[in-house]
């Protein structure tokens, strides 16, 4: 489940960068992902401490409650463009989810 998710973020953010390693906790509704992201020296870590699935006609989406990353200016990028928005998933993630 965590490679098929992690290949499916690398497709969406190959322009930024790339994720190291995924971690998801479906029973407590967490993740952590590690990334190198382009023009950082060091690798980002993001916390996802609360994600929402819900099926729209017929198509997963996944939805961020609270998130905070090791890079105070990107918390606040994931806070105002990525909380709260609904982003669609694989159909592969219906076995996982």
């Amino acid at each position: 489940m965590e490679a098929a998710l992690k290949a499916h973020i690398n497709r969406e953010i190959e322009a930024f960068g790339v994720v190291r390693q995924l971690s998801i906790d479906t029973s407590k509704k967490t993740m952590r992902i590690e990334l190198d992201l382009n023009g950082e020296s060091a690798p980002i870590s993001v916390d996802i401490d609360s994600y929402e699935l819900n099926e729209k006609d017929g198509v997963l989406r996944i939805a961020f409650q609270e998130m905070n990353a090791s890079r105070e200016w990107i918390s606040a990028v994931l806070k105002k463009y990525v909380v709260g928005q609904a982003f669609p998933l694989p159909n592969a993630a219906r076995l996982f989810f």
